[in-house]
C-alpha cells in the first residue's frame, strides 16, 4: 500500500469531536504534533504558501489569527498583544476541559513560538542586542559576533548559530536608538523619517547594524529577511491582531510578486509591515524601490545628465512603460525632450523654501529712510555735545578723546616759529 493510500486511510478512520481532543492532546505530549505528516510537509514547501495547500495534521495560522488543525479551528490568537508576544485561547470545548487544556495549551504555545523565532529572527536577535549590555571584559567575545552574525544570511543557518555557545552584538547606544525605532516598526523603517540620524551615523556604527542583517537602503532601512514570503504573512497578521484588528482584514501581498496595484484604502503602516511602498498608485516591494532607485542615479551619474529610461527599471517593476514612467516622476525625476525628440529624464532635486523679499522701509515721501548716525563712536565711547556751538570742521567730534599737550606736537612747534617770525 503506497504512502498516500495510508494517509487517506488514517484520516478516514480518525475519531470525531472527543476522539480528536484526546488524540491531539496525545500527540502533544509526544512532542511533535507535526511528525505523521512531517515528509509530506517538506516535499509541499517549495509548493505551498496558502495554508489550504498545507497537510491536514499540521498545524497552521489561518489570515485572521486562527490557529488550523485537521481543518478544524481549535485555537485563535487574541488581538492587543505585542507584536512579538501574541497569546492565544482555546476555542474548542473538548480541547479546553481539565484534562487536555495544560497539555494542548503547552504545545500550542511551543509552535506558535517556534514559528515566530524562526520567521521572524532578525527581530528577536534585533531585540537582543538592544537588551544586551556588554561588559568590558566581554570585549573578546563581543568581536567574534561579526562574523557569526555576517554568516546568518536564513532563519536555517541562524538555528544552527544558536547551538553554539551565545554571543551577543555589542551597540553603541547610538545604534540602540535606530536599532529600537526600526523594532518598534518591525523590522522596515521608511528612511525619510530617520535620515538625519542615519546621515550622523559612523561607518563603525553602521557596520554594528549590518552584522545583524541590517540593510540601508534608498528608500528604507530594513531586514531583507523579512521580505520573504512567510515572515510578510506573519508579519501583517499579527501587526493586524495587536492593532486591534481595526481593518476588515489583514493587509496581505500577492504572493510572488514584485509589484501589484495599490490599495489606496490602505495605512502606510500596512503597507510598511508586508514590506511595500505605495509609489503612483502602485504597491512596489521596497528592495526592488532600491533596484530601480540605484540603475536611475548610477546611469545619471555615469552620463553626467539627462538619460533615457533604462529598460531595466520597466523590467524590475514588471509594468507597462507608461506605469514606470509615472512611478520615476513620483521619484523626483522630471522629463524632457532633446532636439532630437528623445525622451531624457534627470533628477532635480527640490529647492529649498526662500524667504520672501522685504524692501527697505521708506520715509513719508517715499524716499528710502534716512540713515542716522549712532549715538557712539568707533571707540564704543558716547559723544559729548559741542558745547562750543556747531561742529567742528571736517563735520568729526574729536573731543572725546585724550587730551594731549599739542605743544609737543612738531606741527606745533612749526606754527610757533612761523608765528614768532612774524611778530619780529
Amino acid at each position: 500500500m503506497s504512502e498516500e493510500e495510508n494517509t487517506e486511510t488514517q484520516m478516514e478512520q480518525q475519531p470525531e469531536t472527543t476522539e480528536t481532543a484526546s488524540q491531539l492532546a496525545a500527540e502533544a505530549t509526544s512532542n511533535d504534533i507535526e511528525s505523521s505528516a512531517a515528509s509530506e510537509t517538506d516535499a509541499k514547501e517549495a509548493n505551498s504558501e496558502s495554508t489550504s495547500e498545507a497537510p491536514k495534521e499540521t498545524l497552521i495560522l489561518g489570515d485572521f489569527g486562527e490557529i488550523i488543525w485537521n481543518d478544524e479551528t481549535i485555537a485563535k490568537v487574541t488581538t492587543g498583544n505585542a507584536h512579538l508576544e501574541p497569546k492565544f485561547e482555546i476555542t474548542r470545548e473538548e480541547l479546553n476541559r481539565d484534562e487536555t487544556r495544560d497539555v494542548v495549551t503547552e504545545r500550542l504555545s511551543n509552535w506558535l513560538e517556534d514559528m515566530l523565532h524562526t520567521d521572524l529572527f532578525p527581530l528577536f536577535r534585533l531585540k537582543s542586542a538592544i537588551e544586551h549590555v556588554a561588559p568590558e571584559a566581554n570585549a573578546e567575545v563581543a568581536a567574534t559576533t561579526e562574523a557569526v552574525a555576517e554568516t546568518t544570511e536564513a532563519p536555517a543557518e541562524a538555528e544552527t548559530a544558536a547551538a553554539a555557545p551565545v554571543v551577543h552584538t555589542v551597540l553603541s547606544d547610538e545604534a540602540k536608538v535606530l536599532a529600537q525605532k526600526l523594532l518598534d516598526s518591525h523590522g522596515i523603517l521608511n528612511r525619510a523619517y530617520v535620515e538625519k540620524e542615519v546621515a550622523a551615523l559612523s561607518q563603525e556604527v553602521r557596520k554594528s547594524l549590518r552584522v545583524l542583517g541590517i540593510r540601508f537602503g534608498r528608500s528604507a532601512v530594513y531586514f531583507p529577511l523579512l521580505l520573504k514570503p512567510k515572515a510578510v504573512r506573519l508579519n501583517a497578521i499579527l501587526g493586524y491582531l495587536s492593532d486591534g484588528a481595526k481593518s476588515e482584514k489583514p493587509f496581505l501581498p500577492p504572493i510572488g510578486v514584485t509589484s501589484f496595484e495599490a490599495d489606496e484604502t490602505r495605512t502606510e503602516k500596512e503597507y510598511d509591515l508586508i514590506g511595500f511602498r505605495n509609489i503612483a498608485g502602485r504597491s512596489i516591494r521596497i528592495d526592488i524601490l532600491d533596484r530601480v532607485l540605484d540603475v536611475l542615479y548610477e546611469a545619471q551619474k555615469e552620463a553626467k545628465g539627462a538619460i533615457p529610461m533604462p529598460q531595466s527599471v520597466v523590467s524590475f517593476l514588471g509594468v507597462s512603460n507608461e506605469i514606470a514612467e509615472k512611478v520615476v516622476e513620483t521619484l523626483g525625476w522630471v522629463k524632457s525632450t532633446d532636439e532630437e525628440g528623445k525622451v531624457l529624464w534627470q533628477f532635480k532635486r527640490p529647492k529649498p523654501p526662500q524667504k520672501p523679499f522685504k524692501p527697505r522701509p521708506q520715509t513719508s515721501e517715499g524716499g528710502n529712510r534716512e540713515f542716522k548716525r549712532p549715538d557712539q563712536n568707533f571707540g564704543g565711547k558716547k559723544r559729548k555735545d559741542n558745547k562750543g556751538g556747531g561742529k567742528p570742521k571736517g563735520g568729526r567730534d574729536y573731543s572725546s578723546g585724550p587730551k594731549r599737550n599739542d605743544g609737543d606736537s612738531p606741527f606745533a612747534i612749526l606754527a610757533s616759529l612761523k608765528l614768532g617770525d612774524k611778530k619780529e
